[in-house]
């Protein structure tokens, strides 16, 4: 029902051509933040894709919903302002400051890969207990449980990998670079419960209901785009 509204008001946001326009005529009060940095945007938006299509939107560009854990935000960019022009003190120990840390990420990263590299014939736990890896070991997960307990980002990752072994991408996560390894896939024992089977479908449903949004809102956006332009050509 949620979701419905949102698409109904999308859609009227559209045809008004910007969120704040179509807030005025019917009178809704929209809630406006302070001007917010990239740091304070993934609190908001804990998705690295969303933040970044926020940051590269233009000043009064508006977005599809954004559909998260505590609800579904309308997005229009009111105002961007350049980043400030720093003191030299501030200058320095911010640059001293990022280049410990992109030299660290970095020095992690190739730690990380060379790890990825050598435990593809060796023993992964070995390797990582030599490289001074920190290690947490995880029972058998269901797949479709992994979200209870890896964020949304890994979860994808984890549930689209069909056979065991290391993933050979590092994933960045907040301060942490973290390398998975999957010892075993076993088919299941039993048959999956209703509340399972639940789960599952509602995990797919999601998967198919994202990517066709998501091709439906481009096609509005595209579709008021060719009605304005035949207004225009009629003048």
């Amino acid at each position: 029902e949620v979701t419905s509204k949102v698409d109904s008001i999308y859609r009227e946001v559209i045809k008004e051509d910007g969120l704040t326009l179509w807030a005025k005529k019917e009178k809704v009060r929209l809630s406006e933040t302070k001007y917010l940095t990239r740091k304070e945007l993934l609190n908001m938006f804990p998705s690295f894709k969303v933040v970044q299509k926020i940051l590269e939107a233009s000043k009064g560009e508006y977005l599809a919903p954004i559909t998260t854990q505590k609800g579904i935000y309308l997005v229009e960019i009111i105002d961007k302002k350049p980043p400030r022009n720093l003191k030299f003190e501030e200058v320095k120990s911010k640059v001293k400051k990022d280049y410990l840390k992109d030299k660290g990420k970095e020095l992690c990263e190739n730690k990380a890969k060379k790890l990825i590299y050598g435990s593809r014939k060796n023993d992964f736990i070995e390797n990582a207990k030599k490289e001074g890896f920190t290690i947490k070991v995880y029972d058998k997960i269901q797949r479709y449980k992994l979200s209870q307990n890896f964020s949304a980002f890994i979860t994808q990752i984890l549930f689209n990998k069909g056979n065991p072994g290391i993933i050979e991408k590092p994933v960045l996560e907040g301060n942490w670079i973290k390398v998975f390894y999957i010892k075993n896939i076993t088919p299941s024992d039993k048959l999956p419960s209703s509340e399972d089977l639940k789960i599952i479908a509602s995990y797919l449903i999601k998967e198919k209901r994202e990517a066709f949004l998501n091709q439906w809102y481009k096609n509005l956006r595209d579709k008021a785009k060719i009605k304005i332009y035949s207004i225009f050509k009629q003048f």
